[in-house]
């Protein structure tokens, strides 16, 4: 079993990890970090864990017992575990990824259908990166990979209010990361715009290639077919499709006038959070990636 402890376990991201963990089949959860609710039983926090768990915050973590770590607080202290000669895995939420990479070198940009190889090959430490991060390498990357992306483009962004609000202001994160996939640097710019979509956040992008729809999709369906968590359709689908999942949908189609029209959608709190960040574990750790994440949609 792997023995897993959560820092900043009182977050709502927190919260969602362990909702995914308590039924994971090879994870056991040895500590919950939170110095102000040391003694205070999980659910008291956290919803959905009646009758699932007897677990309680604790004040500090053992490392001895630990074999990997979520952390959600933004803090430059735990860089230092795997800086040792354990074997601890890190998985950090919500710290952004250059600020990471300047303390470790060796850090790993947490999207698994860009990194999986990095993950898989003795990686210890992986930052998972904004839900619009997360999705936009995801949907982008095809496109970065043969060069298809204009110098300058602009992602169209729907979700809710809270969501846009948890969103970073820009995304260079992931035009660096997308270029080391393709020959150039290419800015790209974020249209923030409030919708009525729940959990999940939405991207769109429209552009003129001079390529017949049916190879770009072509494309996208032969780099993903071997990633159990993204999935691409001809048709736009529904919020209820991917909220409470791990999923990211990819739809391509053609507009009236011939342009490509890219649309990727995922839950926020999962892509980009607990999804995410268990997927990553679950590749650290050399288990099949899609372990304790076959969640269902939670709304139809």
């Amino acid at each position: 079993m792997i023995n897993v402890g959560i820092l900043g376990a009182k977050s709502p991201k927190a919260g969602e990890i362990i909702r995914i963990l308590i039924n994971h089949p090879d994870v056991t959860i040895r500590s919950l970090v939170d110095k102000d609710m040391a003694g205070y039983d999980v659910k008291s926090v956290h919803h959905g864990l009646i009758g699932e768990c007897t677990l309680e915050f604790s004040s500090a973590l053992d490392l001895s017992k630990i074999d990997a770590i979520f952390t959600t607080e933004a803090s430059t202290s735990t860089t230092s575990v795997v800086s040792g000669d354990n074997e601890i895995r890190l998985i950090e939420l919500g710290r952004p990824f250059a600020e990471v990479r300047k303390e470790d070198s060796l850090a790993v940009f947490g999207v698994p259908e860009l990194n999986r190889k990095s993950l898989v090959r003795g990686a210890r430490h992986a930052v998972i990166p904004s839900a619009l991060e997360s999705v936009a390498t995801v949907a982008l990357l095809p496109l970065a990979m043969r060069d298809m992306l204009p110098d300058e483009f602009t992602l169209k962004v729907e979700a809710s209010d809270n969501i846009l609000e948890e969103l970073p202001a820009t995304i260079e994160a992931v035009s660096e990361e997308l270029s080391r996939n393709g020959s150039k640097n290419f800015k790209i710019n974020c249209e923030k715009q409030a919708a009525d979509l729940g959990r999940v956040i939405r991207l769109s992008l429209d552009m003129n290639l001079p390529v017949p729809v049916d190879n770009i999709t072509d494309m996208y369906e032969e780099l993903y077919e071997d990633h159990n968590l993204t999935f691409v359709v001809a048709e736009e689908v529904e919020p209820n499709e991917v909220e409470g999942t791990d999923k990211c949908i990819i739809s391509i189609d053609k507009g009236p006038d011939g342009t490509l029209q890219l649309r990727a959608m995922a839950d926020a709190r999962m892509r980009g959070g607990a999804g995410d960040a268990v997927h990553v574990m679950n590749l650290l750790m050399g288990l099949f990636e899609k372990t304790g994440l076959s969640l269902k949609a939670s709304q139809y």
